[in-house]
């Protein structure tokens, strides 16, 4: 803008020096010429002059919405500085607030290392204790390790004087076997079956008035029966129970072309110790002979 006025006032000069130039001839005539002359240069001045006022106002508009948009800006930055200078007054008094809390929490600290050391002390004073009594332990420790020596070999004694006990009660266990023969003329069905003439029972595990035999110790069991009837027009079946149930069955169809006919089970089960086995005989229609039989064996032990 400084430059535009400075071209326009050299302009001006100029214009204003030509209009005082001398309009007359050298006898005293008006000197037309230049006068024309001196009004066509005017002329184009004031276009020149209009052209440069145009420019003018056109920069003077455009440095007014520069001059607006600067002061937009300068709000906008004048608002900004507020909202920051808010933030930064929250921050310190956060900031504030936390260095106080810090402050207290170093003086709790404090406390608890004064009471830390305190405790250290009593501490000391306790391992002091600890080790007087330590020494003590230790010397009761080769006390009890004489005595652990001994104790270790009457135990060592004792084991292997239970190992022997042991073997022999097992050889004794294992000796389990019953048989028996001579049941009674006349037997009811679905009824334990007693044999009255016990040819063996190692390890008394039968008993003759109930016809059941209870296992001694726990272990597998062998079962064997047979039994012998006269003839019949009729069929006999045998079965060997266990806790009303059967391990083994036997048939035999009779005739009356037939004079005697074997029905017969075998059987090999695991009992618990104090479970029973027994024979029953079903459809008992004839009369059993001295050639039936019952009897078992324990063979291995659990």
């Amino acid at each position: 803008m400084a430059v535009v006025v400075l071209f326009l006032c050299i302009l001006l000069a100029g214009s204003l020096s030509g209009l005082i130039l001398p309009m007359t001839t050298p006898v005293g005539s008006t000197d037309m010429a230049s006068l024309l002359s001196h009004v066509s240069l005017l002329e184009q001045n004031l276009a020149s002059l209009q052209t440069t006022t145009t420019q003018l106002q056109t920069d003077l508009q455009v440095t007014k919405n520069k001059l607006q948009n600067t002061q937009s800006e300068l709000q906008r930055t004048k608002k900004d500085l507020q909202s920051t200078q808010a933030e930064l007054q929250t921050m310190k008094g956060e900031e504030e607030r936390r260095l106080d809390k810090l402050e207290k929490d170093v003086n709790t600290t404090s406390s608890g290392v004064h009471g830390l050391r305190q405790d250290l002390q009593a501490t000391r004073s306790d391992l002091s204790v600890v080790e007087t009594n330590l020494s003590l332990t230790n010397s009761e420790m080769s006390t009890l390790k004489r005595n652990m020596s001994g104790l270790e070999k009457q135990s060592l004694d004792n084991k292997q004087a239970l190992t022997q006990v042991s073997q022999t009660l097992v050889s004794k266990t294992r000796t389990v076997a019953f048989h028996l023969n001579e049941p009674p003329v006349s037997a009811a069905a679905h009824k334990p079956l007693q044999f009255y003439n016990v040819n063996h029972n190692a390890g008394s595990g039968y008993n003759n008035s109930t016809g059941k035999f209870t296992a001694p110790v726990s272990g597998t069991y062998m079962f064997w029966t047979q039994l012998q009837v006269k003839g019949y027009n009729e069929g006999m079946y045998v079965r060997i129970m266990k806790a009303g149930m059967a391990l083994a069955a036997g048939y035999v169809e009779i005739h009356s072309s037939m004079n005697t006919a074997d029905a017969s089970a075998v059987t090999v089960t695991h009992l618990d110790k104090d479970e029973q086995v027994w024979v029953v005989p079903l459809y008992l229609n004839g009369v059993l002979l001295t050639k039936s039989y019952f009897g078992g064996a324990l063979l291995s032990v659990d």
